[in-house]
């Protein structure tokens, strides 16, 4: 399963749509978001895994699985 594309928005916080690709990495100034963009991404899988509302907040995910992308 990859990421291919994310995209958050918050009450805190908003991320504009993120493409990855083969490799990525995330570079920025300290205090720039990179963590919370990691955070955001593990809160997100974990709460959808356990079946609960992720907080009051609109997320958009596109992943490939086997050759199929879900959103």
């Amino acid at each position: 399963m990859k990421i291919k594309e994310y995209q958050y928005k918050g009450s805190e916080w908003v991320f504009d749509r993120v493409l990855f690709k083969e490799i990525n990495l995330l570079v920025g100034d300290s205090g720039a978001g990179k963590t919370r963009i990691l955070n955001t991404i593990f809160n997100l899988g974990t709460s959808v895994a356990q079946g609960i509302a992720f907080g009051d907040s609109e997320w958009e995910l596109s992943l490939d699985v086997n050759g199929d992308e879900y959103k």
